[in-house]
């Protein structure tokens, strides 16, 4: 009996032992995110609850979620353009959950010169020269919101269609030439140019390569881009044309007289609350106030009101998006806060 018993008991421990390494077991997410054709959903935003971690579908819809503890979770899928979707999903340790997605589109009741508007919009056409005005052909072009990569013709040139009213932002980049971050305010279609200046030459390879805005920096305007895409129509960005206007006016008034800024409730009888500053979408620069900064050193300023950022960017970078938030992207010449590369 007692040989029984001690069977028994080995039994029970061991069956303990294992329990909480399964328990703490580990899996993957994988899944794509269709539309109700089958054909892929780009840039869907999808969130994993409990656990805040987030991620965007590529080009063929897929996402993935890896090292996800043994347990029931939510997605959470949503894309412009489309319902918002639930999905429920059990994780196994070391297994691979594939819950099917299938976003159902909104239906548009526009009439048709509302169709023909949101379908073409404003173009915005660019040339990229260099210092001595002569066209850069094979420059890098990043429109957030709009175009990922467009690259320059042999004269220069490149063309976005489909704004609204607004400010656009520019990313140019080019080997051998430092980035430029351009921005103009569209209230109609637009011709602009955009002056880039060549590095020194005698930079090694690799610090070309980094000063030319190919460095780790880079993933700050991917994040750019996925707030552009995202942006609410609470937030909005004002741009450089609009503080050249206020010269060496703080910020948090350079905001309030701008025309953007007016129009989203930041009048002189509505100061601009202060709250957490982004610098070059980089950093978190707490407890530095709006009127630190001034209009003549500033690019451009993206506001979120508390709760307006979807993207999740803005937590990542260090402040807490359930307060006014403001991104803050700095000149070239900026002596205090060179841009990123």
């Amino acid at each position: 009996m007692s040989s029984v018993r001690k069977i028994v008991g080995f039994a029970i421990v061991a069956v303990c032992a294992i329990s909480p390494a399964r328990a703490q077991g580990t899996g993957e997410i994988r899944a794509r995110v269709l539309d109700e054709a089958g054909a892929p959903v780009v840039d869907a935003q999808v969130e994993l609850v409990p656990g805040s971690r987030r991620a965007l579908s590529e080009d063929d819809g897929g996402f993935a979620f890896t090292q996800v503890a043994a347990g029931s979770y939510t997605l959470q899928i949503r894309r412009i353009g489309y319902r918002p979707q639930s999905v429920k999903v059990e994780v196994g340790a070391r297994a691979t959950a594939s819950p099917a997605i299938t976003l159902v589109a909104i239906p548009r009741v526009l009439d048709s010169i509302r169709v023909f508007e949101k379908a073409n919009g404003l173009r915005y056409t660019g040339t990229v020269l260099d210092d001595r005005s002569a066209p850069i052909e094979g420059a890098i072009v990043m429109v957030p919101g709009k175009s990922r990569e467009l690259r320059t013709d042999a004269g220069g040139r490149f063309s976005v269609e489909g704004f609204g009213q607004g400010t656009v932002i520019a990313r140019v980049r080019k080997i051998g030439f430092a980035p430029q971050l351009h921005t103009l305010q569209m209230v109609n279609s637009k011709t602009d140019s955009i002056r880039m200046k060549r590095l020194a030459q005698n930079l090694s390879p690799i610090e070309v390569m980094a000063k030319s805005g190919f460095g780790k920096d880079t993933f700050v305007y991917k994040e750019l881009d996925q707030r552009m895409r995202w942006k609410s129509e609470k937030s909005y960005v004002v741009s450089r044309e609009e503080f050249d206007q206020q010269g060496t006016t703080d910020l948090a008034n350079a905001i309030r007289y701008s025309v953007t800024g007016g129009r989203y409730g930041g009048t002189l009888s509505h100061p601009m609350p202060d709250g957490c500053v982004i610098i070059n979408g980089a950093r978190a620069l707490k407890d530095w106030p709006l009127t630190a900064f001034f209009a003549d050193e500033v690019e451009a300023v993206e506001v979120y009101p508390p709760k307006s950022d979807v993207s999740g960017s803005i937590e990542a970078r260090g402040c807490d998006p359930k307060q006014q938030v403001y991104v803050i992207w700095t000149r070239a010449n900026s002596k205090r806060f060179p841009p990123n590369p």
